[in-house]
């Protein structure tokens, strides 16, 4: 599979339009597309996993990536074969990985996709991550709602197993590997590292507060790698062919592909597999097909709804993690959503606003009330200047909130804020006031996001009354729109 063709398959799921253009990932688990291990073998399968357990192998596969210049595929783009290098040189007994299956974000369908089309292959790409950096209990964490792909990836462990590729003695040497299958929560916070962290450890799924890396102490204090799932699948493509060819596609900076999740108002919704550096114009129009017909976009979400929204004169900027982070968003998981003037912006924002409040785990007063008092004020706009509206009952209430950590174990910590803009500024400056505040990244992205609309679409909510919190038509802000129609292994030509 040295050369690869991307190209566009058109097929359909359940009568729902759907379309992939493949780049070598996706190709190559097309290639591998078997739930034996039998025919995972017949196809080459766990083949490059012997040279790791060579002398000095995993020096050189986490030198091979640090030559492709792989970056992690969850937002972040730290680089991937540094991350494994901090917990390889190391030298304790126990390390762990944790293979983070999990988005919550609206719109994401390419997780199932990569999960089940070849789930052996998601197994070698572990133990090559597992293996190159020493570490010997591993974890697959994926959502709950997806058990069909659950049972498969534990079938494709007990077979490996079975076989001597995991447990003790892998591959007839002294080496181990032991490989989990768990399944979250499912949350939108489940995608935040310590927060996974800490529910594999037994505890609710809170984010740590200003957290040691993982990479120095991650699950139960001890070294950990944690990377997406793309990010693993993207290594084991350049363990099996080798930095040159990767490079030969994205840019300088950022190397490779990238699966991308396009849906929203699009012609041809999709898993578009784009070398990053990409104009998110090509992805949208060429590959996407643009808008439907009647309407035009008024802005795309690059990375989830976590990311803040760009609008038309902003859809010629690159698919990469320094253009966007330079425009205001981010390219988050790769998950693309765009719509179109058929919404109404100020009950989408609403919508958005309700999204981060339902999902706010409630460690943070900043974060858990502060998303509350957002929506709050977005369902009375034509209030602003009346004091603060409690959520529950629509009454008034103090002027003045006390913001403090909820957490118990640790000391009350508190800030106050006092209403002293007016209009709209009160909810951009709230905003502000609250997005620094929480443990992780969360508040911020709930902040921002709802800032990026008020400054985008100010217009919009200037002329706006009074409106009802019951939103209508905004059904591709809804949790994986595609992927809940769509069995596993049912992707074909």
């Amino acid at each position: 599979m040295a050369a690869h063709s991307m190209g566009l398959v058109s097929i359909e799921i359940e009568k729902v339009p759907f379309h992939i253009h493949r780049g070598p990932l996706l190709e190559m688990l097309e290639a591998f597309r078997t739930p034996t291990l039998s025919g995972f073998l017949e196809r080459g399968g766990y083949h490059p996993i012997r040279p790791l357990l060579e002398r000095g192998g995993g020096h050189l596969a986490i030198r091979r990536l640090e030559d492709a210049g792989l970056r992690g595929r969850a937002g972040g783009g730290f680089p991937t074969g540094h991350k494994w290098w901090l917990v390889a040189q190391k030298e304790v007994e126990t390390k762990f990985l944790v293979c983070n299956a999990n988005t919550g974000q609206a719109g994401d369908f390419k997780t199932r996709t990569l999960l089940s089309t070849s789930p052996h292959l998601v197994i070698e790409a572990m133990m090559h991550a597992a293996l190159a950096a020493g570490v010997t209990e591993a974890f697959l964490c994926l959502p709950s709602e997806l058990m069909a792909e659950a049972e498969l990836l534990k079938a494709a462990v007990s077979q490996a197993r079975a076989a001597g590729y995991l447990g003790p003695g892998i591959f007839q040497t002294d080496r181990a590997l032991e490989i989990h299958v768990v399944r979250t929560a499912g949350r939108f916070l489940d995608g935040e590292e310590t927060a996974l962290l800490e529910q594999l450890e037994g505890r609710p799924g809170q984010p740590r507060r200003q957290p040691a890396r993982p990479t120095r102490a991650g699950l139960f204090g001890k070294p950990t790698i944690v990377n997406n799932l793309e990010t693993l699948l993207q290594a084991a493509l350049i363990n099996r062919e080798g930095a040159a060819a990767f490079r030969a596609l994205g840019s300088q900076d950022a190397p490779g592909t990238m699966v991308f999740c396009l849906s929203g108002d699009i012609v041809r919704p999709g898993l578009y597999e784009l070398p990053l550096g990409t104009p998110l114009r090509t992805l949208i129009e060429e590959h996407g097909g643009g808008p439907e017909d009647g309407v035009r976009l008024r802005g795309i979400h690059p990375g989830g709804v976590s990311s803040p929204v760009l609008t038309a004169e902003m859809f010629d900027v690159s698919l990469d993690f320094e253009a966007l982070r330079a425009v205001g968003s981010d390219i988050g998981s790769g998950t693309v959503i765009a719509f179109s003037d058929a919404h109404d912006t100020v009950q989408l924002t609403t919508r958005l606003a309700e999204v981060f409040q339902d999902a706010s785990c409630g460690k943070c007063a900043p974060c858990f009330d502060g998303t509350r008092r957002v929506v709050t004020m977005l369902y009375n706009l034509d209030r602003l200047d009346e004091k603060s509206i409690d959520v529950a009952s629509a009454v008034e209430s103090p002027k003045s909130m006390r913001s403090v950590n909820r957490s118990s174990d640790m000391p009350v910590r508190g800030v106050s804020y006092t209403d002293m803009s007016k209009g709209l500024t009160k909810i951009d400056d709230f905003c502000e006031f609250f997005k620094y505040r929480g443990d992780c990244r969360f508040s911020r992205a709930a902040g921002e996001v709802v800032q990026r609309n008020l400054q985008a679409f100010r217009a919009d909510f200037e002329a706006y009354g009074h409106h009802e919190p019951r939103i209508e038509g905004l059904e591709f802000l809804e949790r994986r729109p595609i992927a809940a129609q769509t069995e596993p292994g049912e992707l074909r030509e």
